[in-house]
């Protein structure tokens, strides 16, 4: 069997992260992806904002 050769990245990040999903429709996903890449950013970067900004506001 070949090694999963992100074994030892994904040890890490499940000791330093915790992973979000959310189910979002299929139509608004790909709007989404289509301004996120107009705005030369991701949706990683989005999501990590949104969090960071909702924090601060409300913590």
């Amino acid at each position: 069997m070949e090694k999963d050769k992100y074994s030892s990245q994904k040890k890490y990040l499940a000791k330093t992260k915790k992973q979000l999903r959310v189910w979002v429709d299929a139509e608004k996903y790909e709007r989404l992806k289509d301004v996120v890449k107009k705005n030369d950013t991701s949706i990683y970067a989005l999501v990590n904002k949104y969090i960071e900004e909702y924090l601060k506001v409300n913590s």
